[in-house]
């Protein structure tokens, strides 16, 4: 039997795996739920993992995904392939400069 390799994860040897990351980023930034609650709830579950580790676990993905997001904002910028949906305004992205988290890739024929 051969056991698989474990997954590249953000912080080696850390419990930050990407699956605790995404639910932290998620109930911060779309559910709106602010870590010291998150932090209150982590404990009634008996996890102690406190409002600063998860403050810098979130520096830390943000750091990690900024080479990707420079790819697309260039991508964008330059008139590329990919059509950016924010708040129902492409044109208000590429006048701005700002690039939402949300990208896909534009079909032929469709919103040209």
């Amino acid at each position: 039997m051969k056991i698989a390799p474990m997954p590249a994860q953000l912080r080696p040897k850390s419990m930050a795996t990407a699956g605790l990351l995404a639910h932290i980023l998620t109930a911060k930034y779309v559910d709106h739920v602010p870590l010291y609650r998150q932090e209150q709830q982590f404990r009634r579950l008996g996890v102690e993992l406190s409002r600063g580790t998860m403050s810098h676990w979130a520096r830390q993905a943000a750091r990690a995904r900024q080479p990707l997001l420079n790819l697309l904002r260039e991508d964008v910028l330059e008139g590329g392939s990919r059509r950016v949906f924010w708040k129902d305004s492409e044109a208000m992205c590429r006048r701005t400069g700002m690039v939402a988290m949300i990208f896909s890739t534009a079909r032929k024929g469709y919103g040209t």
